[in-house]
């Protein structure tokens, strides 16, 4: 049976073979090259190696190994396991398939049925991983105590609660008596002593998928989660919001210096990781409001989860959201203007080809209109000063410290956070349905000529 209704060429019993037959004809050529020259070869970028049921190393030229690769990724995504598998993993277990089932003495060929069967028993292999996992990844949110947060699939919780959840569990795992016993306990303690490292934990459950695949979905969800926090929160409160990475609670930092005399001059400084969020704030984002927000970002979190590909309304703010928050974060403020209108654009574009700074600036401009104390012409004036400032960075043009950078960041910032608010507000609760490129771009069209017409009826009354 052919695999088939996936991205790439159909994997056909035929393209199977092909490929199978290419790389045994690479084998058999470089063998016959004899030992010196394999040896010569084994270092260079072109080789690869296989190894054969023996164990015996076997190499294979780069389109070789390139092919097969190719085949495999393509396999995976037109199976019931794309989305599921860890490509590099997975490669590695069809590669050693290859070894142990084709390069063996007895072997006596096969058929294009016979490979294709071949290939599939190999991932199904590799899928064989597969399970569902509840991960636990550590952040520094600030909670107030004894308090969750709930974004979709994502619960953030104070570490304390989470540790309390895990220990149990972990002190029976790492219980016991053999030979490896004094290891496990030492994961256990060098676990949770990573995890007493961090003010909070966000806990996520990823179904089905193999653990490589299933850690990288679990931080992207949790990231998209923190994304949603950055905008709520705005970035001078967010700005140093972390998850997992090194376990630290602050950063200190020290500085030496001696004079001519050999006085030394010290200074000391001291970071607190974390965001700066009272608790007013989660006071205020758990009323009826921001949780419809929450309620929004969560159903396309989910399908983060689930390796679906969200509705484009839910995409974008996604896309747009994790920018905001790489902005949020980013220490270089050139950068951090870059960032904060690429979410602006990832929002707002619509496949136009020219009159595209004009157009996205309305369009900028238009939503914020409804949040006071927006002027709708004088703030597409400014964003359309903005993108041509966006345009200098990227290209060199401009200092670091040119003051038109200053006075920039703290508008993009505040036009790329009002913007992902509206964009939750207005359009959060059609996240699970379809809308196409044309239907935004006429939507968003009308919606800069309302505002047009409503600053005429403003101007007018005085």
């Amino acid at each position: 049976m052919d695999m088939q209704d996936g991205a790439g060429p159909a994997v056909t019993a035929k393209a199977v073979g092909e490929v199978f037959s290419f790389v045994i004809e690479e084998l058999t050529r470089l063998q016959r090259l004899g030992a010196a020259v394999t040896k010569e070869l084994k270092g260079l970028e072109f080789t690869c190696m296989l190894h054969d049921v023996e164990g015996r190393m076997r190499l294979i030229g780069r389109p070789a190994y390139d092919r097969l690769r190719g085949l495999v990724v393509d396999a995976v995504g037109q199976s019931e396991h794309r989305g599921c598998l860890d490509l590099d993993r997975t490669f590695r277990v069809v590669r050693a398939g290859f070894g142990r089932d084709i390069l063996r003495a007895d072997f006596k060929g096969t058929t294009d049925a016979e490979d294709l069967a071949l290939l599939q028993g190999w991932i199904e292999e590799a899928a064989a991983e597969c399970r569902p996992l509840t991960h636990y990844i550590p952040c520094h949110i600030r909670l107030p105590q004894e308090q969750t947060f709930v974004v979709g699939p994502v619960t953030f919780t104070p570490k304390a609660l989470a540790i309390a959840e895990v220990e149990a569990s972990l002190a029976q795992w790492a219980a016991g008596e053999d030979d490896d016993a004094a290891w496990r306990e030492k994961d256990r303690r060098t676990t949770l002593d990573y995890l007493e490292a961090f003010s909070d934990v966000a806990r996520v459950t990823v179904q089905r998928c193999d653990p490589e695949t299933s850690r990288r979905v679990a931080h992207e969800t949790v990231q998209g989660a923190l994304a949603f926090l950055h905008v709520m929160g705005g970035a001078d409160r967010t700005s140093k919001v972390r998850s997992a990475g090194p376990a630290v609670q602050n950063a200190q930092r020290s500085t030496l210096a001696f004079d001519a005399e050999g006085k030394p001059f010290l200074t000391w400084t001291g970071d607190w990781e974390g965001a700066r969020l009272d608790k007013s704030f989660w006071r205020w984002i758990q009323e009826e409001a921001q949780q419809a927000m929450a309620l929004a970002v969560g159903l396309a979190l989910q399908k983060v989860a689930d390796r679906v590909d969200p509705p484009m309304l839910a995409a974008r703010y996604l896309d747009a959201a994790a920018w905001y928050a790489d902005a949020a974060t980013e220490t270089r403020r050139p950068a951090a203007v870059v960032k904060y209108l690429t979410a602006m654009e990832r929002l707002l574009w619509t496949g136009e080809k020219g009159g595209v700074t004009r157009r996205l600036s309305e369009r900028a401009a238009a939503l914020c209109f409804t949040i006071d104390p927006w002027n709708f012409e004088v703030l597409g004036k400014e964003i359309r000063r903005a993108y041509d400032l966006r345009s200098a960075i990227v290209h060199g043009r401009i200092d670091n410290d040119d003051p038109k950078i200053v006075r920039n960041y703290r508008l993009c910032d505040r036009v790329a956070r009002d913007l992902l608010m509206t964009w939750l507000r207005r359009y959060g609760a059609g996240f699970d349905r379809e809308v196409t490129l044309e239907g935004l771009r006429d939507h968003l069209d009308w919606f800069v000529a309302e505002a047009v017409k409503e600053t005429a009826a403003r101007l007018k009354a005085g």
